[in-house]
C-alpha cells in the first residue's frame, strides 16, 4: 500500500529505522565471524584468515590496515585499538595455556562487534561480553592440572565460541548464555573437585 512508502522516498530497512552508515563495517565483521573473508581481499590488501580461526594471532592489529579499518570511522578505529589490546593482554599472558588462549582468542571479532554496538562494554564491568572474558581467563588461569579437566574445560569453551560465531549477530544474549552455562559448568566442576577429594581423603584415614 502507499502507506508503506516513507515521504522521503526511502523505504526503511527490514531492522526498522534507517541503515547506519557503519553498516558496512559490521557486515563485514558478521563475514569475518563466520571464517568469509572475501569482502577483505579487495586492493591488494590482504587479510589473513587463517590466523583468524586458529585463534592465536592478535587479528585486530591487521584488521587497522583493512578494508574495515578504512571504512571505520574515529570512534570505531579506536574502538578496535582498544580491543586489540584487551586481546594482547590475553595472549601475552603466560598463564593461560595455549589451546585456550587460541579458543578465547577467535571471540576477537565477536568482542570487537559487541565494543562497537554497545559503548557501555568498555565502562561496565558487569557487561555480558566482559564477564564472559574475564570469566574464561580465570578459569583457563586457575585451571587444574588432571588432562580430564583440561580437556573437559576445553570442549566447553570450544562449545561456547562456536554458538557465538555462529549466532552473535547484534543480540548480546548470546554472550549472557555463554556466561551463565560457563559459570554453570566451572560450578560443577568444582562440586565434583570437592567430592574427589573427600572421597580420597577417607580413603586415606
Amino acid at each position: 500500500g502507499v502507506g508503506s512508502f516513507s515521504p522521503s522516498g526511502f523505504a526503511p530497512s527490514a531492522g526498522g529505522g534507517f541503515p547506519e552508515l557503519n553498516v558496512g563495517v559490521m557486515d563485514m565483521l558478521t563475514n569475518l565471524q563466520r571464517g568469509d573473508a572475501a569482502a577483505l581481499v579487495v586492493d591488494g590488501s590482504d587479510f589473513d584468515i587463517d590466523a583468524l580461526s586458529s585463534g592465536n594471532v592478535n587479528v585486530l592489529h591487521q584488521l587497522k590496515q583493512s578494508p574495515v579499518g578504512r571504512a571505520a570511522n574515529q570512534v570505531d578505529a579506536m574502538t578496535i585499538d582498544i580491543v586489540a589490546m584487551l586481546f594482547d593482554y590475553i595472549f601475552d599472558d603466560r598463564q593461560i595455556p595455549d589451546s585456550l588462549k587460541a579458543l578465547i582468542g577467535r571471540l576477537q571479532i565477536p568482542v570487537l562487534k559487541v565494543a562497537m554496538l554497545d559503548k557501555k562494554f568498555f565502562s561496565k564491568k558487569s557487561h555480558p561480553a566482559r564477564k564472559l572474558l574475564d570469566t574464561l581467563a580465570h578459569a583457563a588461569l586457575g585451571w587444574a592440572t588432571h588432562a580430564d579437566e583440561k580437556d573437559r574445560l576445553y570442549a566447553k569453551v570450544d562449545e561456547l565460541v562456536h554458538k557465538i560465531l555462529s549466532n552473535f549477530e547484534e543480540d548480546l544474549t548470546v554472550f549472557e548464555g555463554a556466561q551463565l552455562e560457563l559459570e554453570a559448568f566451572l560450578k560443577d566442576e568444582e562440586r565434583q573437585a570437592h567430592e574427589r577429594a573427600e572421597s580420597s581423603a577417607q580413603v586415606i584415614y
